[in-house]
C-alpha cells in the first residue's frame, strides 16, 4: 500500500514539474517572440528613417519608365558604367521576374552610395561591399560546361574580382 502511494504520488509530482517545465517554456517562447517583435519594429525604424517617399514628379517619371512606351533597348539612366534600360525597367511590373540589370544598379548606385554616406556620418562604422549577381554565378560555377562541377563552390572563378 505504501508503494502505491509513492508511486501515485511520484505521479503527480511528475505532472506538476511536467506542467511546470511547459509553464517555463511557454515564457521563456513569449519572451523570445516579444524581443524577436521589437528587433524586428527597430528594423523597421531604422530603415524607414532610411528612405524617403518619391515626390509627385519622380513617382509620375518611375510610372513613365515602368509603363510608358519605347523600345526595350532604350538607356533611362546611366551612372558610369552602369545603365537601366526601358526593358528591365518593365520587369518592375508585378508578376514580372526582376531583371538582374535592376539589382547591380540598385546595389552599386544606392546601396553603396548610402553606405559611404553612412560611414561617413558613423566614423566608427565599417564600409560594406556589395557584388553584383554575377559574383554569386561565377562563385558557383553556374556557367561550367560539366555538369559535375556547376552549381559548386569554386572561389577560383572570384579569386580576381576579391582581391
Amino acid at each position: 500500500m505504501k508503494r502505491n502511494k509513492a508511486r501515485k504520488q511520484q505521479k503527480t509530482d511528475n505532472v506538476v514539474k511536467e506542467r511546470a517545465l511547459e509553464e517555463r517554456k511557454q515564457k521563456v517562447l513569449a519572451a523570445k517572440r516579444k524581443e524577436e517583435q521589437k528587433m524586428e519594429e527597430r528594423a523597421n525604424h531604422l530603415t524607414a528613417s532610411l528612405l524617403r517617399s518619391l515626390t509627385f514628379l519622380e513617382g509620375k517619371m518611375i510610372n513613365i519608365a515602368i509603363h510608358g512606351s519605347g523600345p526595350d533597348s532604350e538607356v533611362l539612366v546611366k551612372n558610369e558604367s552602369d545603365s537601366v534600360t526601358r526593358g528591365s525597367m518593365r520587369t518592375l511590373k508585378p508578376g514580372i521576374w526582376l531583371n538582374d540589370e535592376i539589382i547591380n544598379y540598385y546595389l552599386k548606385n544606392c546601396l553603396a552610395v548610402r553606405d559611404k554616406k553612412l560611414c561617413e556620418e558613423q566614423h566608427d562604422r565599417k564600409r560594406s561591399h556589395f557584388f553584383n549577381s554575377f559574383f554569386i554565378q561565377a562563385l558557383f560555377d553556374e556557367k561550367n560546361s560539366d555538369p559535375d562541377k556547376m552549381g559548386s563552390y569554386n572561389y577560383d572563378m572570384v579569386r580576381k574580382m576579391v582581391v
